[in-house]
């Protein structure tokens, strides 16, 4: 038992220790001039959800006054292009790597009506109500031309860090793979009459299609090489594998296209002598919001059976169209025979991605773990049984 309290302990002081707090949003209310309306019926990170392109919902994050230079030629002072811009989360987007640039051009902004400044919004449950009115910031961008430089010659190959500063954009495909290694503790029995306490370790490998909205839910197969565990009858030590339906949900995994990052800004073709030449924002303060959520929660259950010898016996034994399971219950009715070793497990982890296509996992879970066994009785050297142990693990692996 002390070493479930500690497995346990340590699993949820991980979660504790890197858990980040969630953006704080508000809820406000963008209109869109009617001519306007069309573009934004579609969310543009993923175009099967629909959403009412007349009043946007969701929390609007600044105003922003960009200047962009016309071209980069040296010697030249380059004309800007200025172009102004609400930055809007969508109540749909789950971070701030899906923020919307929408034109002024297009908003239909509520603060004139009112003899407010441009930077007013309304609240989406209060319309038209000055009490509840927001006013955001109102920032200036300014794109500067910059010197090409030739990169030095470098050694390094920009591999994954584990604790990023910021998370990276996840990536979810239509299939997921999961690689676990696992360690389990649990009370077996040596003998009808002796209990002991045992543990192992075990791997674990999980495979099947994503679905739902944002790809938040996964349904596949899992195999596990199982643990050792006693035939009661005979004391022989028997590893037991595992097939398993696997159905895992996601809550807040963000599997959307991400939005594209580059400005749209005209260059000069052959301004320097290097394979290409690049223009560099101007640093600006960032959003005084809290950090977004890196470590994901899941859930999952998993229900299947062991594939040993002595389960497959035991059903094979229930399913077949024989009097043989009736003749063993009427002759050794403490025995249970009648029952098909179905196995289930729930758990709970996290992830934290490391990658766009990969998370490292740690989770924890109980699993009712049900299989055969087996004994020489009335003149057969094999009269299967049945038998039920319960067991904790934690495992750690990666995500695809």
């Amino acid at each position: 038992m002390k070493k479930i309290y500690l497995f346990t302990l340590s699993f949820l002081l991980i979660i504790i220790s890197f858990g980040c707090k969630s953006l704080q949003r508000t809820d406000d209310a963008l209109r869109i001039r009617k001519d306007s309306a069309y573009k934004y019926t579609a969310y543009p990170f993923n175009f099967n959800i629909v959403r009412n392109g007349n009043t946007l919902r969701g929390m609007v994050l600044r105003l922003e006054t960009v200047m962009v230079p016309d071209s980069c030629v040296p010697g030249r002072e380059p004309k800007f292009k200025v172009e102004n811009r609400v930055a809007f989360l969508d109540v749909k987007s789950p971070n701030l790597n899906y923020i919307e640039y929408i034109p002024f051009e297009d908003v239909d902004f509520i603060g004139p009506k009112f003899n407010q400044p441009i930077n007013t919004f309304e609240d989406y449950n209060f319309p038209l109500e000055p009490k509840r009115f927001r006013y955001v910031p109102w920032d200036t961008i300014k794109v500067y031309c910059q010197e090409c430089g030739c990169q030095p010659f470098s050694l390094s190959f920009n591999l994954p860090c584990l604790f990023c500063p910021e998370c990276p954009t996840r990536i979810c495909k239509w299939y997921f793979l999961e690689l676990r290694g696992g360690y389990a503790t649990y009370r077996d029995k040596k003998s009808p009459s002796e209990s002991v306490w045992k543990d192992g370790f075990m791997g674990e490998i999980a495979a099947g299609f994503r679905f739902g909205s944002r790809k938040q839910f996964g349904l596949g197969l899992m195999f596990s090489t199982g643990l050792p565990i006693y035939n009661s009858f005979t004391g022989e030590d028997i590893r037991r594998p595992l097939t398993l339906l696997h159905f895992r949900w996601d809550p807040f995994k963000n599997c959307m296209k991400p939005r594209e990052k580059t400005m749209p800004i005209r260059r000069t073709e052959g301004y320097c002598d290097c394979p290409e030449e690049f223009l560099e924002e101007k640093k600006k303060e960032k959003l005084d919001l809290p950090f977004e959520k890196c470590f994901n929660p899941f859930f999952y259950v998993q229900s299947g059976l062991p594939i040993d010898k002595f389960s497959i016996d035991l059903f094979k034994l229930n399913i077949s169209k024989s009097n043989c399971r009736d003749k063993i219950s009427s002759s050794a009715p403490y025995l249970n025979v009648k029952t098909i070793p179905l196995t289930f497990t729930i758990g709970v982890g996290v992830d934290y991605p490391i990658s766009s296509h990969v998370d490292i996992t740690i989770d924890a879970g109980w699993r009712s773990y049900a299989f055969g066994e087996s004994q020489a009785l009335l003149g057969f050297s094999n009269v299967p049984s049945y038998r039920r142990i319960n067991m904790f693990f934690i495992r750690t692996g990666i995500t695809l």
